[in-house]
């Protein structure tokens, strides 16, 4: 991904990109935790049978 980038570029590039994953994984987890907040404050919904 990085390669033909210079030894500054590369350094740069790599920490960006490690910049941009945890601020995915942070909104990824923030989802998580949102969705399961929601879920346990939601009451169980009732199973009817197909048949």
């Amino acid at each position: 991904m990085s390669e033909g980038l210079c030894g500054r570029c590369k350094v740069a590039a790599e920490r960006d990109r490690a910049a941009v994953e945890a601020e995915w994984k942070a909104a990824r987890d923030a989802a998580v935790a949102a969705a399961r907040t929601a879920e346990a404050a939601r009451p169980p919904q009732e199973v009817v049978a197909p048949f």
